[in-house]
């Protein structure tokens, strides 16, 4: 907030020597930037500080900073070590946005789809609804995806709902968008409960196609295997509830 507000009151070195934009930003970089955890606290305060948080870099850093230190891509393929996922717990607190570009940042980097996808899934556990329950108060989304039957009467409650919907909705559009294009990014699992879930909140019909293609290669990769398939069809919890991606 005090880099933001030097910022505003133009604090700059053309009035004095050592101004707070110099002051902020010094400890920005030497300070802030240099800890993991220090990061993750200005990066979870800069989402109460759009749009001067982005306009003097601060997200775009603290974002940069983030997937640098989380970067661990020199172990062979196979199973995700507990050394690989030690920053998943932080990043998923994160907003949807500013997960979202750490993502990006960390595929660039080149981090092994097998640890974007379990984090991917980690996120969804933590901000998307559980299956059954949100399935018994909108069951009219199986049958008509076009709009959302909302149960709830009160003016107040049903617009906080539709916000609510509609936040979930952006969570599961941009958790589509960021997969990993390789087939053993996440399991077949996930994929048909994200499936589901994106059915529940009427997701942009291209986003729909993208899930329902991903599925349909990995089950016809997996065709030969029918026991690998088999313990991934049931979807009615995400991982973490029941799922055990993430147990």
């Amino acid at each position: 907030p005090l880099r933001c507000a030097s910022e505003f009151l133009e604090m700059t070195e053309e009035f004095e020597d050592g101004n707070l934009i110099s002051k902020t930003e010094a400890f920005l970089t030497f300070t802030v930037l240099a800890a993991w955890r220090d990061s993750i606290v200005v990066l979870k305060t800069c989402e109460n500080l759009s749009p001067w948080a982005e306009n003097v870099q601060i997200v775009r850093r603290c974002c940069d900073s983030i997937s640098w230190k989380a970067f661990q891509d020199r172990r062979p393929r196979g199973e995700i070590s507990i050394d690989e996922a030690w920053w998943f717990d932080d990043v998923v607190t994160l907003r949807i946005d500013h997960f979202s570009r750490i993502i990006a940042a960390l595929k660039a980097k080149g981090t092994k789809p097998e640890i974007i996808g379990s984090c991917i899934m980690q996120y969804a556990e933590k901000w998307l609804p559980n299956m059954e329950g949100e399935a018994q108060g909108q069951r009219g989304h199986w049958y008509a995806k076009n709009e959302l039957q909302l149960s709830i009467t009160s003016g107040k409650n049903q617009e906080g709902s539709i916000r609510q919907n509609k936040e979930q909705r952006m969570i599961i559009e941009s958790l589509v968008s960021m997969l990993p294009p390789q087939k053993e990014a996440v399991p077949c699992k996930f994929l048909l409960w994200l499936l589901k879930m994106a059915m529940v909140y009427s997701v942009t019909p291209a986003l729909m196609t993208e899930v329902e293609k991903r599925v349909g290669s990995v089950l016809a990769l997996e065709a030969e295997f029918p026991m690998l398939v088999q313990g991934n069809l049931a979807v009615s919890s995400p991982p973490g509830r029941g799922g055990g991606f993430l147990s």
